[in-house]
């Protein structure tokens, strides 16, 4: 679940909310936040993505160009993800 997207930031301007739910990332279903980290760690930047999100209780799909990996905080409530791509809806 998104916990708190940066105020006009990426995520935020691409439609991302507080309490969306990431349900896969370019067709890979994510069971958890740990699964999400490790798939964020994966993507290179500049890559197209495709998140699954549920939004307002419905799905949608937002595809985003990777912009950067952040660092992974020690006690992260939620993956960096949110803070990390730009794209639209």
């Amino acid at each position: 679940m998104v916990v708190d997207p940066q105020a006009n930031g990426p995520a935020a301007k691409a439609g991302i909310e507080s309490g969306d739910i990431i349900t896969s990332v370019n067709g890979e279903v994510v069971k958890g936040p740990r699964e999400l980290a490790r798939t964020n760690s994966s993507l290179a930047p500049g890559a197209d993505v495709k998140l699954n999100v549920l939004h307002k209780g419905k799905d949608e799909i937002i595809n985003l160009t990777w912009v950067s990996c952040l660092p992974r905080r020690k006690q992260a409530s939620s993956p960096p993800m949110v803070r990390m791509f730009h794209g639209s809806a």
